[in-house]
């Protein structure tokens, strides 16, 4: 298993991974994992280790370039502004879009492929995982596929070249071609590719008709009931709204502040008796976005946070925000980690989501909440305010936990355990 970053490293991408490694040898096959070195780690949740299984070997090796500390990271220290981040962000991007194709991730190569034909050459392995972001982890399974002859199973969180057409379409167009040329590459030598959401597959079928519909498999993600067997839920005096997970301008949380800036100003109960937390990595321009009274009281930006935490939270949460922008990755390509470990948790969501996103259809799935166009404030403000209003009347602890059983039988097949049994069925047709 290719894992560039893995914990104790921290960040909702690692979580995937980590839950394959930790529940595929209950299907006969057995992890190797090949990552970075614990120091060189972007955050810290040696937690997340706890529930490894010990015959899981992990093998770690040095890089040339770190993953940096996270601006939120470097901000909440001291050790730099906001505005220094800005402008050495945008220097960054630079050299990287001018030296480093197709991400930073590839100082990684010289120290990980050596390791990788050394493990070859010791025990050895059967297949290869590997999985993006980053994406040059699918250009060392694949070199690693050429000089080992085993299949190489390909792991898309995210999509690759589809992304300049709107996030990334700021890049130049050699280095899109650059990618493009790349991803076919992939595709075309891997055994089999794993994409996390139904329009994603749709889109890589139709991107490579060349290539066999049988090598595209849907996996989504999900959450592992095993995470909250010893979580004590977080005690709230006040309606608590909870955030867990990555925040970012391009995610469209300034609707949610938008909407709740709107609810409070018609309403002071809401305002004194309402807080917010954001659990997570958070770019730092957000919180200009509640540097007024009364935004400035209510909502707390905790930063980085182990997993356990950040359950905890999602436990004794009275609503869940999930935001995601109206972008065609969102409408299409993306089911949002986070909504399977949201309604496991119980709490009603708020999600402001494209309604006709895949992530809108799993919390209509299960009746897991509301869902609020992006850009209608007036509704988010009402949606918060009706939630507020079954809070304040008692209704919603109770609704909560009469529906938390239901959810959760409901969701089973999102499962951990479920998803990497799929995971596994896909190994095992590749060794025939």
């Amino acid at each position: 298993m290719l894992l560039h970053e893995f914990p104790p490293g921290g960040g909702g991408g690692v979580l995937r991974p980590l839950k394959f490694a930790t529940h595929l040898s209950r299907f006969g096959w057995l992890p190797v994992i090949l990552t970075i070195r614990e120091e060189d780690c972007r955050g810290h949740d040696p937690s997340l280790l706890e529930r490894l299984p010990d015959e899981v070997e992990i093998h770690r090796t040095r890089t040339l370039l770190p993953p940096r500390r996270t601006a939120e990271m470097r901000v909440a220290e001291g050790t730099t502004t906001a505005e220094d981040e800005r402008m050495t962000h945008g220097l960054r991007g630079r050299l990287r879009d001018l030296l480093l194709v197709p991400d930073s991730r590839v100082a990684w190569w010289p120290f990980a492929a050596y390791r990788a034909l050394r493990i070859h050459r010791g025990a050895g392995f059967d297949a290869i995982y590997s999985t993006s972001p980053p994406n040059s982890t699918h250009l060392l399974g694949r070199w690693l596929k050429h000089r080992t002859g085993r299949p190489l199973v390909c792991d898309f969180r995210d999509p690759w070249s589809h992304a300049f057409e709107e996030t990334r379409a700021h890049e130049r167009p050699s280095r899109r071609r650059a990618e493009t040329r790349m991803e076919r590459r992939v595709i075309r030598d891997a055994d089999a590719i794993v994409v996390t959401a139904p329009g994603f597959q749709d889109l890589l079928r139709d991107a490579h008709p060349s290539e066999p519909e049988s090598k595209f498999h849907l996996i989504t993600n999900g959450y592992d009931p095993d995470d909250y067997a010893d979580i004590t839920p977080k005690r709230f005096d006040r309606f608590a709204i909870v955030y867990t997970g990555k925040a970012q301008a391009m995610y469209g949380p300034e609707l949610f502040f938008d909407g709740l800036r709107r609810l409070v100003a018609e309403r002071a109960d809401v305002a004194e008796r309402c807080e917010v937390h954001f659990l997570g990595e958070f770019d730092p321009t957000l919180r200009s976005l509640v540097k007024e009274p009364p935004l400035s009281r209510m909502v707390t930006f905790h930063g980085h946070t182990p997993h356990a935490e950040t359950l905890a939270y999602q436990l004794g949460a009275d609503v869940l925000l999930l935001t995601l922008a109206d972008l065609e990755a969102m409408r299409v390509r993306r089911i949002s980690g986070k909504v399977f470990e949201y309604i496991y948790a119980g709490a009603p969501i708020l999600g402001l989501v494209p309604p006709a996103s895949p992530t809108a259809d799993v919390i209509r799935e299960v009746d897991g909440g509301v869902v609020v166009p992006p850009g209608d404030v007036g509704e988010v403000a009402t949606a918060i305010g009706r939630f507020f209003d079954s809070y304040a009347s008692g209704e919603l602890r109770a609704e909560i936990e009469g529906s938390r059983t239901a959810r959760r039988d409901a969701i089973a097949h999102y499962s951990r355990m479920a998803l990497t049994e799929g995971l596994a069925g896909i190994l095992n047709d590749r060794q025939r």
